[in-house]
């Protein structure tokens, strides 16, 4: 919460900094500065969520494989699966929450 705070406050003083100086147009500030919002936030969260999820998932099957992590590739491999399962599924349920738009 503060951080939310504290980064609308540093980009409303950015904001008005560089319209002051007279450089560019207030347009282009808006354009560089565009508000992500809290749809944006929870997009995010939820991508490393599930990015930490699966991860872990792969660690927890990894613990239980007969291949040695040393000399195998096998364990390597499993890791990149689940990470790819978690942004997978990211993507769908991304997608499947804003049909007239394309996720991220």
């Amino acid at each position: 919460m503060i951080t939310v705070i504290i980064i609308n406050l540093m980009k409303y003083w950015l904001k008005n900094k560089v319209l002051n100086s007279g450089l560019m147009e207030e347009s282009q500030i808006k354009a560089i500065l565009k508000p992500g919002g809290p749809k944006a936030d929870a997009r995010r969260v939820l991508k490393w969520g599930l990015l930490a999820l699966f991860g872990g998932l792969g660690l927890i099957v990894n613990e239980y494989l007969p291949f040695d992590l040393y000399t195998s590739a096998v364990p390597y491999g499993i890791q990149l699966i689940f990470i790819s399962l978690g942004l997978l599924l990211y993507y769908l349920l991304i997608k499947n929450r804003s049909p007239d738009k394309d996720p991220e």
